[in-house]
């Protein structure tokens, strides 16, 4: 009799009465010979293995009548050869054999449970609870290299899913959609019958239902286990393709897949940098069709993907090495097409391709640089791309002039059909020309001749007639960083270190930071911007030194959670409670209110904007901020009743309206005079019509000759927001401008203005070097 069937006999004759839940060896029928679930190798096993134990079972309970087991029990699998199982002892887990036994697992957990195939063709039972719809993932993994596993997944007596190969150190991977909540039981066998071994299993839920995830990102090998990337230039993760142990089994090389949320149609490229391998990768939509393919990349791009969005949604990626023996770290980042929010460094990166170029107007001269390769990774020549707006019918003319390297230089149309490219040594001016059919932008590439090849180059684009000029650093400067954190912080450079105080606004929202640039400006501190649940490298490195005594937090909980308040302690030089305090009300217009609670009673003038937009009260926040008032948020047809309350405390001379009627209509301003003190021009409104307008309308209360005029794009507000507490306190104006030209009531503004010093805020992206060339014009 084999090993297994004479543990079995001797188990069921010794351990208690025999029962069917009990007893291994009748598991789908009464102990038949030809019962068609048995499947058993020869017909000789049934005679020495089978019959005496169910003999002895017949024995052991006299008169009982055998009823049929659940039909969702197991078949027993005989292994060819009969001595397969008889060195090995018994499955020390061997009571989640039967599926009414299942051992339960943990969803979510990352080490899942461990167990064996053990002895050679046993098959063991597992059970999880979905407690909600959605996909939940089942992989086995530290497979011995003995052994490999097979999943089957069961939903009752259904089968729901079946394993498929798995990679990097995942032996099978099965997917389990569930429509139903409820308990999914797992069954695990061996490929092969005579194959046994350890293994552990795991059931891991979907990316977005409370899946954790380590600092390497993993468990990550699937689509619907893929951690998010935030969009942005700045937003780096570091990832790793995971070497695979030879003493596990598993199909290939590590697999990562990340994905990210694309808000708007568009290109979004996913760049992977600093790789220490080739790669391979792939971008794929929510619905796991494959809709990009990676391409090799140039400089510290080893591999990008680039997704033409037309659905805006959720997209993945997927990335391994190109070589199952291959593994290594990487980088990656997820950027947004350069006409919607994309942002780049001080020389232009990131502007590898086309669609991440750098935008540069007409007759503009611009320094820029090609970097040098580094060891170490696979690094390739670098490359860059810049884009600039042409006119149908004009001939344009393109120089580059390199230092110190050859470049070949190239020129492409809006479609992408190169028109136009030339080599050039050093020291010698590549000349290209063109005459564009249509309007749009053209884009210019710029690479080294030879793959060595590193160092700086100038370039200029112009139509034929207009004249390369360059921004004046004495008369006009920028203050940008990577991103709005970054940038916030480099309007906050401005301030000397030691100050009193400094406020902390959310990057994502604008009602709280408006009324505290408000404030900020008039007690001259900077306003820095934070995530919601973590400070942004650049406002810390900026808050260590600026070295604030106190740091007070704009909004409330879900603008700025608690674990960012306690981070903020580090950096405040005061103790106690009063080194970081919160301002905030149950919504924008109490907070309003609570920030407005600052100023004494009495102020001169109390300035009203709408909460449910943020252009008026941009440059409104400088204005109050220089006047030493605060500023109130409402709503388009009512005052609420926390604005009312503070300002029957504040008790205003005078109140300023800013924007028009469809943002603060005719009745609220009515209504607001009752709360001011004085005898005549109890309200005023200051609006034009759109908001560059009214932007230069609210200029136009500053006196002429400011020290200076911020220039910020009019299209988003953390630029302006940054910048209204410095304007503030400097008694100067915000501006806000097109991304590629000023307005004309702006240019008329800063005609009158004549400002001793011009600043622009954010990157050329939001703010072009066309319209700083133009400022400049207006510096006295």
């Amino acid at each position: 009799m084999p090993g297994r069937a004479r543990r079995e006999r001797d188990r069921c004759a010794t351990d208690r009465p025999y029962t069917q839940r009990a007893c291994r060896v009748p598991r789908t029928t009464p102990c038949e010979k030809g019962s068609p679930r048995m499947k058993l190798s020869r017909p000789s096993l049934w005679r020495r293995a089978i019959a005496p134990v169910c003999a002895m079972v017949l024995i052991l309970v006299p008169g009982t009548s055998l009823a049929a087991p659940p039909a969702d029990d197991v078949a027993v699998t005989a292994s060819p050869d009969e001595t397969t199982s008889e060195n090995l002892g018994p499955d020390e887990h061997e009571i989640n054999a039967p599926r009414d036994q299942a051992r339960a697992i943990t969803v979510g957990s990352h080490t899942g449970l461990a167990d064996a195939i053990d002895p050679a063709g046993e098959m063991d039972w597992f059970r999880f609870s979905a407690p909600t719809a959605g996909t939940y993932v089942v992989e086995t993994i530290e497979v011995a290299s003995t052994l490999n596993t097979r999943l089957v997944g069961y939903h009752g007596s259904t089968q729901v899913a079946s394993g498929t190969g798995g990679d990097g150190g995942v032996s099978q991977r099965m997917v389990v959609n569930v429509s139903i909540p409820g308990t999914y039981h797992v069954r695990v066998a061996g490929r092969y019958t005579s194959q046994r071994g350890t293994y552990r299993i795991r059931v891991l839920p979907q990316y977005d239902q409370g899946l954790t995830w380590g600092s390497n990102g993993e468990p990550d090998g699937h689509r619907m286990l893929a951690p998010a990337v935030t969009v942005g230039q700045s937003n780096v993760v570091s990832r790793a393709i995971e070497p695979v142990s030879s003493a596990h089994t598993g199909a290939g090389a590590d697999v990562d897949w990340i994905r990210f949320h694309a808000p708007q149609p568009g290109v979004y490229t996913v760049e992977y940098l600093d790789a220490a391998m080739q790669m391979v990768t792939s971008g794929w939509d929510a619905g796991g069709n494959q809709v990009a393919s990676g391409t090799g990349g140039t400089g510290v791009v080893e591999q990008y993907v680039a997704f033409n969005v037309s659905i805006p949604g959720t997209y993945f990626v997927r990335a391994t090495s190109r070589y199952s023996s291959d593994s290594g770290t990487y980088k990656l980042r997820v950027l947004r097409q350069y006409d919607q929010g994309h942002s780049w460094t001080s020389v232009h990166e990131s502007n590898n391709t086309r669609m991440t170029g750098y935008p540069v107007g007409r007759g503009e001269v611009h320094d820029s640089v090609l970097e040098t390769r580094r060891s170490g990774t696979r690094d390739r020549a670098d490359s860059d791309f810049f884009n600039f707006p042409v006119k149908p019918g004009s001939e344009h003319i393109v120089d580059v002039t390199a230092t110190g390297l050859s470049t070949t230089v190239s020129l492409y149309n809006q479609a992408g059909t190169q028109v136009a490219s030339r080599s050039c040594s050093s020291g010698n001016t590549c000349t290209l020309t063109t005459v564009p059919t249509l309007a749009g932008r053209y884009h210019l590439r710029v690479v080294p001749r030879y793959s060595d090849g590193a160092g700086t180059y100038t370039f200029c684009a112009r139509a034929a007639g207009e004249v390369c000029s360059s921004v004046d650093p004495s008369k006009v400067t920028r203050l940008q960083g990577s991103d709005r954190y970054a940038t916030a912080a480099a309007v906050s450079q401005r301030f000397p270190s030691g100050a009193s105080v400094a406020f902390v606004a959310a990057g994502t929202d604008f009602p709280d930071a408006l009324a505290g640039a408000a404030r900020a400006g008039a007690v001259d501190a900077p306003v820095l911007l934070t995530r919601s649940g973590s400070l942004p490298n650049a406002t810390i490195t900026e808050l260590q030194r600026l070295k604030p005594h106190r740091i007070v937090v704009l909004g409330g909980a879900s603008a700025i959670n608690n674990t960012v308040l306690q981070q903020l302690r580090t950096y405040a030089q005061a103790s106690g409670s009063d080194a970081v305090t919160r301002i905030s009300g149950s919504n924008r217009y109490e907070t309003s209110a609570k920030i407005s609670a600052l100023f004494p009673s009495g102020v001169s003038t109390a300035y009203i904007a709408t909460g449910r937009a943020f252009p008026d009260a941009l440059s409104g926040a400088a204005l109050a901020g220089a006047n030493g008032s605060p500023l109130l948020l409402v709503n388009a047809d009512a005052i609420p009743a926390s604005v009312r309350a503070e300002l029957t405390r504040l008790k205003p001379q005078r109140i300023v309206v800013l924007g028009g009627t469809g943002a603060v209509s005719s009745g609220v301003a009515q209504s607001l005079a009752q709360y001011a003190t004085a005898s005549t021009n109890k309200v005023t409104r200051v609006s034009g019509t759109d908001r560059y307008a009214t932007s230069a309308a609210v200029a136009a209360r500053f006196p002429a000759n400011v020290p200076g005029a911020y220039v910020a794009t009019g299209l988003d507000f953390p630029d302006a927001l940054a910048s209204a507490a410095l304007a503030g306190s400097t008694n100067s104006p915000v501006l806000l401008t097109r991304p590629t030209s000023l307005p004309g009531p702006i240019q008329t503004q800063l005609t009158r203005l004549r400002p001793a010093h011009g600043y622009v805020i954010g990157a050329p992206g939001a703010v072009s070097n066309s319209v700083a060339i133009s400022l400049g014009k207006y510096v006295r």
